[in-house]
């Protein structure tokens, strides 16, 4: 079984982390539910149809500056990495799809 990974990043203060869960301690924060659609009452049995709901993604607290984090799910670390090294290496370089002098 593959263990989950999730990248956690703080847009205000710059906190990134990458991590299963396990080795850090997160504070979730309650999160409630959103009605989707108002009760109706049914004109022929005289009842109400109950209303539905939506859940909310889970949102963590930031350990820097405290405000609301969302986890994305990734792949294997390693493999992001080094997927980004290698575009940054291309990009910088102008080997793939640079502009080449005339």
């Amino acid at each position: 079984m593959a263990i989950k990974y999730y990248k956690l990043h703080c847009e205000i203060c710059g906190y990134t982390n990458i991590t299963d869960g396990s080795d850090c301690k997160l504070v979730e924060c309650k999160r409630s539910k959103i009605q989707k659609d108002i009760p109706k009452c049914d004109s022929s049995t005289g009842e109400a149809s109950k209303s539905t709901f939506i859940s909310l993604p889970k949102k963590y607290k930031c350990p820097k500056c405290g405000r609301l984090v969302s986890p994305r799910k990734i792949q294997e670390p390693e493999l992001e990495n080094k997927a980004k090294n290698n575009y940054d290496k291309d990009f910088n370089t102008g080997s793939k799809g640079g502009f080449e002098r005339l």
